[in-house]
């Protein structure tokens, strides 16, 4: 369906791999208030660029959301490091003992940077809008990893390290949605949290929503976002 029948929607997600849970859900329910694009440019190195912005051309919502990066925590401790590490972050604050000790503010800071591409990509696209904008939260982390669970090819050769422990990386995710909701905020961009109900007691992400790695959410997790954007967005 073209930009220009989809004049209408009252919400447009931008972004890229997250986007695709969102669209897929969007597509199965024959939404009309959502649209969810992709926007990354499969051509990039011929382009120069890492945005397809002719994929949104056209578009004019009354929300803009951005879904872009939202994987720096895993790229800095959902594989086992060497010495495994720990950190004190509130709430979270149990110790496993045998890890080293890792400042917060030194994790802060490191996803902090990391964060900073992802946040570029999102203001550029946000500049080609002129209505509200939010970003959103990246899915949550897991619990537990079994043999038949896929991991992004990115860290296939790094897999028999081992992965850390759900406590470690569900702090590394509570550290990256605070560094991304200050980063947003000072573009004044409001931070969305990933949806509640996509959650169990201990704020892990659910099994039956994890798309065919446990770091994405599968399109059963795009409905709980787009019935949590509802509500946040009053749309």
């Amino acid at each position: 369906m073209s930009a220009q029948q989809q004049f209408g929607a009252a919400v447009l997600i931008l972004g890229e791999s997250h986007a695709n849970a969102i669209a897929r859900a969007i597509k199965a329910a024959d939404e009309t208030d959502f649209v969810a694009i992709d926007v990354r440019n499969r051509s990039s190195a011929a382009s120069g660029g890492k945005i397809d912005f002719d994929s949104f051309a056209g578009y004019r919502p009354r929300h803009l959301v951005l879904a872009f990066g939202g994987t720096e925590n895993n790229l800095v401790g959902l594989i086992e490091t060497d010495p495994p590490f720990d950190l004190v972050c509130p709430p979270y604050e149990n110790i496993k003992d045998g890890r080293t000790l890792v400042p917060f503010a030194a994790i802060e800071e490191i996803l902090s940077r990391r964060l900073q591409s992802g946040l570029q990509r999102a203001l550029e696209v946000r500049s080609h809008f002129d209505c509200p904008v939010h970003a959103l939260a990246p899915p949550p982390p897991f619990w537990s990893f079994d043999q038949r669970t896929q991991v992004p090819n990115a860290f296939a050769d790094l897999i028999e390290a081992g992965i850390a422990p759900p406590s470690v990386r569900r702090k590394l995710y509570s550290v990256l949605c605070d560094a991304m909701r200050k980063a947003y905020l000072e573009h004044g961009i409001e931070f969305v949290a990933a949806p509640p109900s996509s959650q169990d007691e201990k704020s892990f992400l659910l099994r039956s929503l994890w798309d065919k790695d446990p770091t994405h959410g599968n399109a059963a997790y795009g409905r709980c976002v787009l019935e949590h954007l509802r509500e946040e967005l009053n749309v």
